[in-house]
């Protein structure tokens, strides 16, 4: 199975998790990986007040996700959910939840990390962080320009 959301609020991780644990038993699953992604607090010394999402098409976003995920999907991937958050967030606040579930641990981990890599790098997604020191755009996973 594979899903998609694009959200404005936060979601139940356990409510998930035990979803997905529920529908993998029977598939051979052994292993459950969730990465959530988080607002920064401090890049180097500066202090980040807040991270804006910005996305013009939704359905644009949702889609390249999906993409995304479908490529990954693949021997002993049972289930794959991303909810990818957009808006103004705070420090601390979850942006991204990646959940992969898989017949062992170390595809689970391998799928979460390339999918995380790849919708930082190739999703229409404006990043802006404001901080102490300025307002900068987010590029790739670390990249930032003021």
């Amino acid at each position: 199975m594979v899903l998609v959301e694009i959200i404005r609020e936060p979601i139940s991780i356990d409510k998930v998790v035990n979803e997905m644990i529920s529908e993998s038993i029977g598939k051979g699953g052994g292993a459950l990986v969730v990465f959530t992604g988080f607002v920064k607090g401090l890049v180097g010394e500066h202090r980040v007040y807040e991270l804006e999402c910005i996305v013009d098409k939704l359905d644009v976003l949702k889609k390249r996700i999906e993409e995304i995920v479908y490529e990954e999907l693949g021997s002993g991937v049972i289930d794959i959910r991303v909810y990818y958050r957009i808006g103004k967030l705070k420090p601390g606040q979850t942006l991204t939840y990646i959940f992969v579930s898989a017949v062992n641990r170390h595809i689970a981990f391998d799928k979460a990390k390339k999918i995380i890599d790849r919708i930082k790098k190739e999703t229409p997604v404006s990043r802006i962080e404001k901080r102490d020191n300025g307002v900068y755009q987010i590029v790739g996973s670390m990249r930032r320009i003021n």
